[in-house]
């Protein structure tokens, strides 16, 4: 076990220097041991790992199936570790977190303080998750959690777990002085064609926001709004909003929680879509206590906001 386990860190050493020579170099060790330690795996695996060219050593498909497991059980062993060596101690270690923008800029500061205070001497590393490589980033042990947009069960792969809080929906956003809301007609409702007479923010670091409110007020006026403004940042649009006649489009939820300026969603129905949100992580972080006890605070979160 720990031989096959060496010849595994020395195959992502490898993989990760691009050429035997280097890799030699940084681990000290010879390379016809390396080559041995390639040879043994690909005769338990009875695979090829490694393609070799003028260029260096790049892994073959089920090479690169390979260090994902290495990558996993990296970071596996670097938590059971920490635990080990502080045992009865104060927890350390980090726990990497990649988050889409609501949970990053209105959920996760709400939570982490509190976080901190149970493991003070762990290290919180939050990122923004990037649609289509984040969920990799999990399997691969690159990351330990990610808050954001969750997948039906069948997608999700065999090695993930994820947790369900809460549903966004998609609405139009506006300061609760603005002038649009004197415009109230039968039932408290907006006539959609209103909002082509105010200016719009295009909130654009989540796509299917960008693409919701130019193809969601066209699908329902006709022709594109008036764009002024764009801006990747969640915290800099909702500031503009809390102080301007802007119109956007946003989750509902991301501004119930925001200080100053009351934002409200308009009376207008968008038939626009239903995003399921949560948290999504490797099956064998389920019991380290960090994990556990920051998805118990999501679930508190949720549940006093009544999201």
């Amino acid at each position: 076990m720990i031989d096959q386990m060496t010849h595994l860190f020395r195959l992502s050493k490898i993989v990760e220097s691009g050429s035997m020579r280097k890799a030699s170099h940084e681990l000290n060790v010879t390379q016809p041991a390396l080559s041995r330690s390639i040879a043994k795996l690909e005769e338990r695996f009875e695979k090829n790992i490694l393609i070799r060219h003028s260029r260096g050593i790049e892994p073959t498909e089920f090479g690169k199936r390979l260090l994902i497991s290495v990558s996993r059980l990296t970071r596996h062993w670097e938590l059971s570790e920490e635990d080990l060596m502080n045992s009865g101690e104060e927890l350390k270690g980090r726990l990497k977190i990649l988050a889409g923008p609501f949970w990053r800029s209105i959920v996760l500061p709400s939570i982490l303080g509190k976080l901190h205070k149970k493991f003070p001497s762990l290290i919180f590393e939050m990122q923004r998750s990037v649609q289509g490589s984040s969920i990799d980033e999990i399997v691969e042990g690159r990351s330990d959690i990610m808050f954001g947009g969750v997948q039906t069960e069948e997608s999700l792969d065999k090695r993930l777990l994820q947790q369900k809080f809460t549903s966004f929906y998609d609405r139009i956003i506006a300061r609760k002085e603005h002038p649009i809301l004197n415009q109230q007609i039968n039932k408290g409702k907006i006539s959609a064609k209103s909002v082509l007479k105010y200016p719009w923010i295009l909130y654009t670091e989540d796509p299917a926001y960008e693409m919701a409110t130019i193809h969601g007020i066209i699908e329902k006026v006709g022709r594109v709004p008036d764009i002024r403004i764009e801006s990747e940042s969640l915290i800099a649009v909702i500031n503009l909003l809390q102080s301007n006649d802007y119109l956007c489009i946003l989750p509902e939820a991301a501004v119930k929680s925001v200080y100053g300026p009351e934002l409200v969603p308009l009376p207008i129905d968008l038939g626009r879509r239903n995003i399921i949100s949560g948290a999504i992580y490797r099956d064998e972080m389920t019991d380290w206590p960090p994990l556990k006890e920051l998805i118990k605070l999501c679930e508190i979160y949720f549940h006093q906001k009544k999201f």
